[in-house]
């Protein structure tokens, strides 16, 4: 009985109202489409274990893979990126040149602030120091090592956040040469420095893999915290 009713009301409406019933129905289901698309944002990896790393299938994984998958999951956005590791300052001058709109994992300093725009907090990470496991110097602070000169040479990462502020305000000589955190370990490892300065999250991830273990020693140096943020 209603069907029938609904057919004699739409064989009632002239071809003009038809025409912008049949309009608003069509919008609705065009915005109701367009509403569950979901918003591409562009970001880029880095070879930065635990956050970015590849598996023993060769697939990504890593703290920042998943967080993003949950990201993608719990909202409207797909977040797009190349299946390739790009080094740290590619990933900053991206995202400052408007190429990327997103990133996770980077540090937060004054520089960075002065360009990027940090979300709330993702989590803490302290900075430490590790050294060979048969490096026989015992400094207790960053002075310490500052004062051995140039046998004091820390490593750190290329263009990172800490390289900055070991050099600007801890007036340390730093080689941040290498760009990924297993090369400086090598480095480390074959005395081309004495001392590794960064974050706790990616070393320790790194000293638990059975090449390093037993090759290096974590110094008890309390250096400071560092805030790592989506941008």
């Amino acid at each position: 009985m209603q069907k029938n009713i609904l057919l004699f009301y739409l064989m009632k409406l002239t071809k003009k109202r038809l025409g912008v019933l049949l309009l608003i129905v069509f919008s609705g289901v065009f915005l109701s489409n367009l509403y569950a698309q979901k918003i591409e944002v562009r970001t880029a990896i880095q070879d930065f274990p635990p956050y970015f790393m590849k598996n023993s299938d060769g697939t990504l994984g890593g703290m920042a893979i998943e967080l993003m998958g949950l990201i993608e999951k719990y909202s409207n956005y797909k977040i797009v990126y190349d299946n390739t590791f790009s080094p740290g300052p590619r990933v900053e001058n991206a995202l400052i040149e408007g190429e990327n709109d997103i990133h996770l994992g980077f540090g937060r300093d004054a520089e960075r602030e002065k360009k990027l725009v940090y979300t709330d907090l993702v989590c803490n990470t302290s900075i430490i120091v590790l050294t060979d496991s048969d490096e026989k110097s015992n400094p207790k602070s960053l002075a310490d090592i500052k004062a051995m000169g140039k046998n004091g040479v820390v490593l750190s990462m290329y263009n990172s956040s800490v390289a900055r502020s070991l050099s600007s305000k801890y007036g340390l000589l730093v080689d941040d040469g290498a760009k990924t955190v297993e090369d400086n370990l090598e480095k480390l490892r074959r005395k081309r420095a004495r001392f590794l300065i960064y974050t706790d999250l990616a070393l320790a991830y790194l000293l638990k893999q059975q090449q390093y273990k037993g090759k290096f020693k974590v110094l008890n140096i309390d250096i400071e915290k560092k805030r790592l943020i989506l941008l």
